[in-house]
């Protein structure tokens, strides 16, 4: 008996488990539903949050099946199946949501390599056309060359052309001398000879005796004699004047102008015994006839050509190469005119 009483006595002074009161637990069921419900609401609007969703719920859904286990709640372990099952939806969601991103970012590879395959087509053809205008500017560069080489050889032609006629006019390089003939009586006949291409034009000749001017003889005789030649062909020759001198040496200074300018020849004549022989030097030039002041100015200027007799007498060839300038000089018959 009182064994009995004792084991009575034990189980009522055994502590009886509290339990939640029923509004607590639908209070909690309801804060819990409304988190939930939010949350799907951002899964539904925003799914790439769908992942981090089901981790939270699968977390709250296991913490509600605990908490029905320790307070022996069916409600809290009902709940929290139901959140597992919205987990796994959530999951499949981000799942989905995955794939959809993959086949997107696939789409966009795509894209960019057509774009990049388009890029290299459009830059292919790009090249290939300025290749194309490459070989066209070449070609119109060639052209160009063609056509100004082809403009400047006609320049040149046209050019010779005009300087022709502008040298048949005027005489151009063309020029002549002085020659003399002498007769078994002493004279000496001035023949006027014409080198070069072109008529000379309107020659007048102007005649100095250098040793009257040394003699301080009169004006008039410094000044000399013109004589108007008018024009010569070319190749011609043209006597205009027959002169007698009265010394066994003279020298005389020609002073030539004409429409192509001016120039002078300086003549020594000496008598030998068949009549006169003569050296003679022609002087480049000038755009005006030698002043008096500059008649006995002799060799100063380098003459470009010279005639003279084979039985012309000196003392030695040196003398000849003084007069001259110190060089020899090419015929003046075998001239084509002045020098360029």
């Amino acid at each position: 008996m009182t064994n009995c009483e004792n084991i009575s006595m034990d189980e009522e002074a055994r502590p009886v488990k509290s339990r939640p009161t029923i509004s607590l637990q639908w209070i909690c069921m309801v804060a819990v539903g409304g988190l939930v419900l939010m949350g799907e609401f951002f899964v539904v609007v925003t799914p790439s949050y769908a992942a981090t969703a089901a981790i939270l719920l699968s977390t709250l859904a296991a913490l509600l099946i605990l908490a029905g286990q320790h307070w022996n709640t069916a409600g809290l372990i009902y709940l929290g199946a139901a959140l597992t099952l919205l987990a796994a939806l959530d999951q499949g969601v981000a799942l989905r949501h995955s794939e959809r991103e993959a086949a997107d970012r696939d789409r966009e590879v795509k894209d960019s390599r057509t774009d990049t395959q388009s890029m290299r087509t459009e830059l292919a053809d790009a090249r290939a056309e300025n290749r194309t205008f490459t070989s066209q500017i070449g070609t119109l560069q060639k052209q160009l060359l063609e056509k100004s080489e082809r403009n400047e050889t006609l320049s040149r032609q046209l050019y010779v052309l005009q300087r022709a006629a502008t040298d048949e006019v005027t005489g151009g390089r063309s020029f002549c001398y002085v020659m003399f003939a002498s007769a078994q009586d002493g004279a000496v006949t001035l023949i006027a000879m014409q080198a070069g291409e072109n008529p000379v034009s309107d020659v007048v000749i102007r005649m100095v005796d250098v040793g009257q001017i040394r003699q301080g003889l009169s004006l008039g005789a410094a000044l000399g004699q013109a004589f108007h030649v008018g024009t010569l062909p070319p190749r011609d020759m043209r006597p205009f004047a027959t002169v007698r001198p009265n010394a066994t040496e003279v020298v005389w200074r020609f002073e030539f102008s004409a429409r192509n300018g001016a120039w002078s020849q300086l003549s020594v004549l000496r008598r030998t015994n068949r009549g006169w022989a003569s050296l003679d030097a022609v002087f480049p030039r000038g755009p005006r006839i030698v002043k008096f002041a500059e008649l006995e100015q002799l060799g100063r200027t380098r003459a470009f050509c010279m005639e003279r007799d084979g039985d012309f007498p000196v003392a030695s060839e040196k003398e000849v190469l003084d007069w001259i300038g110190g060089k020899p000089l090419p015929r003046c018959a075998d001239t084509q005119g002045f020098p360029e």
